[in-house]
């Protein structure tokens, strides 16, 4: 059974900055190009006026799959990425008039050979840690290559994301050395918003079961108690650390589930339907922006048949180094490179 306490409460609307972004310097904005098509899938819109006003709209705005890349990515074309541009394109879909909250899908740090304890793995997974405190994530889902991670690499680095809280299901008497918890109830333009977090043992190795607990029986569990339960969400939405195949199937053996991310594909694909959830992932390297906007049903106004998720529109943004960069940023970025070639980890 799993322990009630370690589900987290979150409450997210557009004035709620946590005092270290109300200090951020306003960064100026203007418009980004999108290097990808976004698909739109609009299902069972009605004609009828009070059925319009009972949707409600709002934007998830995330990234995954970091893997340590700091600078934009070392690919043989296109050079996509970088925090500065991240910072850019986050705080303009913030901009728009839609409520917005910000999450990360994992596998933040650099792997090579699954446990990189270089110091220049350690300095870097700091410097990125530090950047995305000051960039306002909401939550972070641990993945299954964070998880690879010894437990005193995780416990030095992890907690300085302070502000969010850290979601996996984590096996009962792990010690990572930090809390985390396998389910988050946000509160985002009106919406009640329960999000899941799911590592597949199989998928960490021999010793995953130390880590990750059976997600199949907690899952089901608490997707019934969030859709069914006495205080019900109007939302389910599972970011997933599995094999591809199960993510695909997921939305069948699971149908209370409304959107499901996968955490593991590492190849940036666009928001679709399978059944009545909506699925989507985010690119490797820190290429791209993902954002998903839903139109959705309060638990008030949903009935038996009908999509919670009436309309939806997902967006893969590339962050292109010709782009607009935040400057505070980059010159962070600049200055920690410059540390680096002097102490000889890199070369110039």
């Amino acid at each position: 059974m799993t322990d009630k306490n370690l589900f987290a409460r979150h409450e997210v609307t557009r004035s709620d900055r946590s005092d270290r972004q109300m200090r951020r310097t306003r960064i100026g904005l203007f418009p980004i190009s999108i290097a990808l098509v976004a698909m739109t899938f609009l299902v069972g819109w009605s004609a009828d006026p009070s059925d319009q006003q009972q949707r409600i709209r709002s934007r998830f705005i995330f990234t995954g799959n970091t893997l340590g890349y700091i600078d934009p990515c070392d690919c043989t074309g296109g050079l996509l990425g970088g925090l500065d541009r991240r910072m850019y394109a986050i705080e303009e879909r913030r901009e728009e008039d839609l409520p917005a909250i910000l999450f990360d899908l994992g596998n933040i740090f650099e792997t090579a050979g699954g446990r990189p304890m270089t110091e220049l793995g350690r300095r870097q997974a700091r410097f990125i840690s530090d950047e995305m405190e000051q960039m306002g994530y909401s939550f972070v889902a641990l993945g299954y290559r964070d998880l690879a991670f010894s437990a005193e690499f995780l416990a030095e680095y992890l907690p300085d994301l302070e502000h969010p809280p850290l979601l996996t299901n984590r096996a009962e008497g792990a010690e990572l050395g930090f809390e985390t918890v396998p389910r988050i109830r946000l509160e985002l333009g009106g919406l009640i918003i329960d999000v899941f977090s799911v590592v597949e043992p199989q998928i960490l190795g021999n010793d995953g079961e130390s880590l990750a607990s059976r997600w199949e029986e907690i899952l089901t569990e608490e997707l019934e108690r969030s859709s069914n339960g006495a205080d019900p969400a109007d939302v389910q939405m599972v970011i997933a650390n599995v094999q591809w195949g199960v993510s695909e199937a997921m939305p069948e053996w699971y149908p209370q589930i409304d959107i499901i991310i996968n955490g593991t594909w590492m190849l940036p694909r666009q928001a679709t339907r399978i059944g009545n959830t909506v699925a989507m992932t985010a690119a490797a390297k820190g290429q791209m922006l993902s954002t998903l906007d839903i139109q959705a049903y309060p638990r008030e106004n949903q009935r038996e048949g009908r999509p919670t998720i009436i309309g939806f529109q997902g967006l893969q943004l590339a962050l292109d180094p010709a782009k607009p960069s935040a400057p505070e940023i980059k010159s962070r970025m600049v200055a920690f490179r410059d540390q680096l070639i002097r102490d000889g980890l890199i070369l110039p």
